[in-house]
């Protein structure tokens, strides 16, 4: 999540998936010189929102101008298409989980509407605006970073009406003890808890709620009782008075994992109050209570610590349960980042169990199928300044769990290169996907140079049922014709794009599809294009 609410933001730091329509005919040209086809404006933005992080620089395009980009096609398309956006924003933050962009587009769209009223079909609707500003929020803090958003792009301006009551509603829907205290007790914050309730003046939903309000707004001026309805906050307030020399042997007691949960401790509030290093007792103690993410981020610190093994033994077993991994929505690369990331050879089979059960949505597709990874120079960038993860990398991650999942499929690794410009990669049965990525490095794939997209779908198109090219799309120059020309046009042919480029590298249509991204949402719509269900964003729901 992209930092806005910081005491230091003074500018706009930075800020899944469906069919797309292009212009039937290029209209423009790749950065490399290719053909381009410029999206229409919801398909610009829905690849925009779905494979760039906010504020982070594209290899063809600088984060300010992506942002500039990005901020006009949601005050477009909200103006063309409220509804539209009111889904898309929903779906934006919680099945696609990309954060920021929900914040920033809920905002923006909210703004451009704040004096468009709902169509009326049932007495006390609330308007478009205030719909739209609560839609892309899905945690407590994220609150603060909508309003620290808008005062950092709009200065010396009051918060329009809908706005303060859509984030307002947020409050009352996100806000309990454990989120207060998770989210609200950071000195680095600009708009701290008891700011956003003397700005946007929220309605408790419940008497403890309210308590929690008045408390919150109470304390900021000095000592305060907590209410009696606060029970989580009470028990923190004990474990705070006690003696800082007394608290680490605590944790050796046998229930100190149930005390630290009905604190409301994380494992950053436990570092805290240790007032010192997390051991391996620390770890030990808080580790039942830690969510799937934050046990995949602190292998390292798990192994570095010491834990022991009947602690790694629990770790192991959460990793890889099937039901766990589906309620953590992570990304698949997630599980390959850590993998490479963990010391311990202990992990590798958990989290490599853990990467094939993240990948079950992806279909068998009936027929011959030919997937083509793109391995160019530029595929070498990393997704965003803060992921080692390159795009190459997550491209054959998926080209093989692809190829896993499906029958008779033709995997391919292309790009121009010094040598070898396209090689066949046969994958071996019973292998796991993360076996198959190791395969796929050692034995020299990622080729490097230029992007021949064209070069190879031409040499490789034997009949195919269908096309799946996972690139960056900034195909070399080939002549003016798309790259899907060899495909004939019945056939299917998707284009999965990692960069979000403004110009895709084919047109869309029946049987042209481009998707943004390489999230799990991505994969079912493949099966559902070619089910006749073409042209239904992933949000809409079929009658």
């Amino acid at each position: 999540m992209t930092p806005f609410n910081t005491k230091d933001n003074r500018k706009i730091p930075r800020v899944t998936a469906g069919p797309l329509v292009s212009m039937p005919i290029p209209d423009t040209t790749t950065s490399n010189g290719a053909a381009g086809f410029s999206y229409e404006n919801k398909s610009a933005l829905f690849l925009l929102a779905t494979n760039s992080m906010f504020g982070q620089d594209k290899f063809y395009e600088s984060a300010k101008q992506a942002d500039d980009r990005f901020v006009k096609l949601v005050r477009e398309v909200a103006k063309a298409d409220p509804e539209w956006m009111f889904g898309f924003i929903g779906w934006l933050r919680n099945t696609g989980n990309m954060r920021t962009a929900a914040v920033v587009a809920s905002v923006e769209a909210a703004l451009v509407l704040k004096n468009v009223p709902l169509v009326q079909v049932a007495a006390g609707d609330q308007g478009w605006s205030r719909k739209l500003a609560k839609a892309g929020l899905g945690r407590a803090d994220e609150v603060g970073e909508a309003v620290a958003y808008y005062f950092s792009k709009y200065p010396n301006t009051q918060i329009p009406k809908p706005l303060k009551r859509g984030w307002a509603d947020a409050m009352t829907e996100l806000f309990n003890e454990y989120t207060a205290m998770k989210y609200g007790n950071s000195d680095k914050k600009e708009f701290t808890p008891d700011r956003l309730l003397n700005l946007l003046h929220p309605q408790a939903k419940a008497p403890w709620q309210s308590d929690l309000f008045g408390y919150l707004v109470a304390r900021k001026y000095g000592e305060v009782e907590i209410p009696e309805s606060l029970k989580m906050l009470r028990v923190r307030q004990i474990m705070m008075g006690w003696p800082v020399a007394e608290r680490r042997s605590f944790l050796g007691e046998h229930e100190a994992s149930d005390a630290l949960k009905s604190a409301g401790m994380t494992w950053e509030a436990l570092a805290g109050w240790l007032q010192g290093p997390m051991d391996a007792q620390a770890w030990q103690a808080i580790i039942p209570n830690m969510g799937y993410f934050a046990l995949l981020r602190n292998l390292r610190n798990f192994d570095q610590a010491g834990i022991d093994a009947k602690t790694a033994a629990y770790v192991m077993g959460r990793l890889c349960d099937e039901q766990a991994v589906a309620k953590s929505k992570i990304f698949p690369f997630r599980f390959l980042a850590a993998h490479r990331n963990a010391p311990h050879s202990r992990w590798g089979g958990p989290l490599s169990m853990a990467l094939d059960m993240s990948l079950k949505n992806i279909p068998t597709l009936p027929g011959r199928t030919l997937v083509l990874v793109d391995t160019s120079g530029s595929m070498g960038h990393a997704f965003s300044e803060h992921s080692e993860m390159k795009r190459r990398d997550a491209a054959a991650l998926f080209g093989i769990a692809l190829a896993k999942a499906g029958n008779q499929v033709d995997l391919y690794s292309y790009a121009s290169g010094y040598g070898k410009w396209l090689m066949e990669f046969k994958t071996t049965k019973g292998a796991d996907v993360l076996a198959e990525m190791a395969s796929w490095q050692r034995l020299g794939y990622n080729i490097g140079g230029g992007t021949p997209t064209a070069r190879a779908v031409q040499a490789t198109y034997k009949g195919h049922d269908r096309v799946v090219i996972l690139t960056d799309e900034q195909a070399d120059y080939s002549g003016f014709r798309g790259v899907d020309a060899p495909v004939p046009a019945d056939k299917h042919f998707y284009t999965f794009n990692l960069a979000g480029y403004r110009q895709g590298h084919a047109p869309t249509g029946k049987f042209r599809h481009s998707f943004g991204g390489l999230t799990d949402a991505c994969f079912p719509l493949m099966s559902m294009i070619e089910e006749g269900t073409a042209g239904r964003w992933p949000w809409e729901v079929v009658a």
